[in-house]
C-alpha cells in the first residue's frame, strides 16, 4: 500500500510541475495582470544572463528547449537556462518568451522582459535598448558580414540570404557557436555561425564560466566586451575589477 501511495504522489508532483511551466508560457501568462512583479523599473546593474524566444510573433504555446529553465522567481541560478520563462507582452501587439538570471537570482518578470526585449520581437514598439549596454554597440552600430548559413535561419530583420551565404547587418563579428546558445538580443544565428552585436574579444572558454557581466557564450566561444586582450591565466588569479575568467583565458 505504501508503494502505491508513493507512486501516486510522484505522478501528482510531476503533473503540478508541468502545469506551472504551461502557465508561464501559455496565453494566460501574457495578460497584464497575470504576473506578480511588484513595482516596475529596470534591472540591477550586476551580472545579467538573459534570452528570449518567439514563434510566429508570439510566445510559444508550449515549453521549448531554447528556454529549458524550471526555477521560480528568486531562486538561485547561474544563467538564464536555470530560470522558468515568462511570457512578455509587446506594447503594441505580439509577445515573446524570456528568461533571465540577474545577480545570481531568477529575475522578476518585469526585469526579465526588460533585459530580454528585442526590436525584432516587437517591431512596432520603440527600440527597447537604443543606447549601448555593458559596453555594447548601439542598434545602428556594427557592420554587415556575409558568412556561412542556411536559408531556414537567414531571414528577418538584419538578415539577407544570397542563396549560398547569409549577410548579417549590425554585427561586429561572426564566430563558431551553436543554435542552442546563439540567440537573444546580443546574438544572430545564421544556421552555421554565431554573429554578435557587441564589440568583444571572442576566445576559448567554457559555458560554466562564460556568463554574467561583459561575457557572452556562443556555444563554443566566450566573447568578452570592454577588454583589450585575453591571455593565459588561472581561475584563482583572474578575478576582481577589470578581469574576466572565461574558463580557459583571462581577459583584461
Amino acid at each position: 500500500m505504501s508503494s502505491s501511495l508513493a507512486l501516486a504522489r510522484h505522478h501528482v508532483l510531476a503533473l503540478t510541475a508541468a502545469g506551472v511551466l504551461g502557465l508561464a508560457l501559455g496565453s494566460g501568462a501574457c495578460s497584464s495582470d497575470s504576473d506578480n512583479n511588484g513595482g516596475a523599473g529596470g534591472p540591477s546593474k550586476g551580472d545579467v544572463s538573459s534570452a528570449a524566444y518567439q514563434e510566429n510573433g508570439r510566445c510559444p504555446s508550449s515549453s521549448t528547449p531554447k528556454l529549458p529553465g524550471t526555477k521560480s522567481i528568486g531562486a538561485s541560478c547561474s544563467s538564464y537556462r536555470d530560470c522558468m520563462p515568462s511570457c512578455c507582452s509587446c506594447s503594441s501587439s505580439g509577445s515573446y518568451a524570456a528568461a533571465a538570471c540577474i545577480d545570481g537570482r531568477c529575475a522578476l518578470k518585469s526585469e526579465t522582459c526588460d533585459v530580454s526585449k528585442k526590436l525584432d520581437y516587437c517591431p512596432s514598439d520603440p527600440d527597447p535598448h537604443p543606447s549601448p549596454r555593458d559596453g555594447g554597440t548601439s542598434g545602428g552600430g556594427g557592420s554587415t558580414q556575409c558568412v556561412d548559413g542556411t536559408a531556414n535561419y537567414c531571414y528577418g530583420t538584419d538578415f539577407n540570404w544570397t542563396g549560398s551565404q547569409c549577410c548579417v547587418s549590425h554585427v561586429t563579428q561572426c564566430v563558431s557557436g551553436t543554435a542552442n546558445y546563439c540567440y537573444g538580443s546580443d546574438f544572430k544565428w545564421t544556421g552555421k555561425v554565431c554573429c554578435i552585436t557587441k564589440s568583444a574579444i571572442c576566445t576559448a572558454g567554457t559555458a560554466n564560466y562564460c556568463y554574467g557581466t561583459n561575457r557572452m557564450w556562443t556555444g563554443s566561444q566566450c566573447c568578452v566586451s570592454d577588454v583589450s586582450q585575453c591571455v593565459d591565466g588561472t581561475a584563482n588569479s583572474c578575478y576582481g575589477t577589470g578581469k574576466y575568467w572565461t574558463g580557459s583565458k583571462c581577459c583584461i
